[in-house]
C-alpha cells in the first residue's frame, strides 16, 4: 500500500473523474472542473496498491498570513474520502479494509495546519480512525425525497402547509419557466442580503456563474425560476450527478417570502427533476427553521459527519 500527497496539475483528470463516478460516495463536489472552480490549486491523498487507487481525498490547502489550513471550499457541500468501489464476503473483511485504508490517508494530511475541517458524503461510513487519531466528528443532516414514487403520491405525502402553498401560488398566476442566466441566481442572492440575510461574500458570485456555465456545458445542472411580470422572483439552481439532484441554490426574494413561491418552484420542478433522478438532496443548512420546511416535503434524514481538527501536529 502506497500513500503519496499530489497536486492537482499531477493527477491524471480521465482517471480521477473515473474514480469518483464509480466511488460509493462519488459527488459531484469532488470531479475534477468543480475542485478546479472552487479550490483554484488543490491537492490529493491518494492510497494505492500498484496501479489500483484504494481512496482519493481531495484537500483544499491554503495559507492566510502565512498561516496553513485545509477547511471546505465554499459552494461545495460534501467532500472528505473517497473509497475505490469493492465487493467484501463479508463486513468485518469490509471495515478492515477501510481501517487500513484510513490510517494511511490520515498519516499523510499534512502537519502543521491550524484548522482541518470537511463535511463528509452522507455514503462514507466509517470515521472511527479520525476519531482515534484526535479528530472531532459531528454529525449534521440533510433531507432527501425519494422521487421514485408517482408525483399523485408525493404530492399526497408532502405536508398541508406545503400542498397549501403550492395552490396558492399557483392561483398567483406567477410564470415558471427555465433561465440560461446564472444573474438570476445572484440576482435573488442580493436581494436577500440587502435585506439583511447573510449568506456569501459577493466576491463568490463568479464563482456560481462559473459553475454554472461549466455544469451546463456537460448537462449537469437546470436553472428554473419563477417569475412576477419581469420580476424573477424564486429560483432552483439544480445539479445533476449520478442518480442524485442536489439543491444547489433554492431561494425566494424576500418580498414573496409567504406567496408559496419556495413550495411551487419546486414541486413544478419535479417531473423534470424526476426524469434524471431517483433522489433530491436539499443540502440545506442545520438550522431549525430551514430544517422543519425541508422535512415537510416527506423527506428522509440522512447523516453525514463533519470532521475537524484544529492544530494538527506530525
Amino acid at each position: 500500500m502506497e500513500t503519496r500527497l499530489l497536486s492537482s496539475h499531477d493527477i491524471n483528470p480521465e482517471k480521477w473523474d473515473e474514480f469518483i463516478f464509480n466511488s460509493p460516495q462519488g459527488c459531484i463536489y469532488a470531479t475534477r472542473w468543480y475542485l478546479d472552480i472552487v479550490c483554484g490549486d488543490w491537492s490529493a491523498i491518494i492510497v494505492s496498491d500498484s496501479d489500483q487507487w484504494l481512496s482519493v481525498f481531495p484537500l483544499n490547502l491554503k495559507k492566510k498570513l502565512l498561516v496553513p489550513y485545509s477547511l471546505q471550499p465554499i459552494l461545495t457541500k460534501y467532500l472528505g474520502v473517497f473509497f475505490h468501489k469493492k465487493e467484501f464476503p463479508n463486513y468485518f473483511k469490509e471495515s478492515e479494509w477501510k481501517k487500513e485504508v484510513l490510517k494511511a490517508c490520515i498519516s499523510k494530511i499534512p502537519s502543521g495546519l491550524a484548522r482541518f475541517e470537511y463535511n463528509f458524503s452522507p455514503f462514507f461510513d466509517y470515521g472511527l480512525p479520525f476519531y482515534w487519531n484526535e479528530y472531532t466528528l459531528r454529525t449534521q443532516y440533510t433531507y432527501i425525497i425519494d422521487l421514485r414514487l408517482p408525483l399523485d403520491q408525493l404530492f399526497e405525502r408532502f405536508s398541508s402547509s406545503v400542498r397549501n402553498n403550492i395552490k396558492k401560488a399557483r392561483n398567483k398566476k406567477f410564470v415558471f419557466c427555465k433561465s440560461e442566466n446564472p444573474e438570476d441566481v445572484v440576482k435573488i442572492i442580493e436581494a436577500n442580503q440587502k435585506n439583511g440575510k447573510k449568506i456569501m461574500e459577493e466576491k463568490y458570485f463568479p464563482r456560481i456563474k462559473k459553475i454554472f456555465k461549466e455544469a451546463n456545458s456537460r448537462g449537469l445542472s437546470d436553472l428554473f425560476v419563477e417569475k412576477d411580470g419581469e420580476q424573477i422572483i424564486s429560483c432552483l439552481f439544480l445539479l445533476y450527478y449520478k442518480n442524485i439532484c442536489t439543491n444547489f441554490v433554492g431561494m425566494v426574494h424576500p418580498e414573496y417570502r409567504n406567496t408559496g413561491v419556495n413550495s411551487h418552484i419546486l414541486w413544478t420542478a419535479l417531473p423534470d427533476i424526476q426524469k434524471r433522478s431517483e433522489y433530491f438532496d436539499f443540502a440545506g443548512s442545520m438550522l431549525e427553521g430551514v430544517e422543519a420546511f425541508n422535512r415537510q416535503f416527506d423527506t428522509l434524514p440522512m447523516p453525514y459527519l463533519n470532521i475537524s481538527k484544529k492544530r494538527i501536529f506530525s
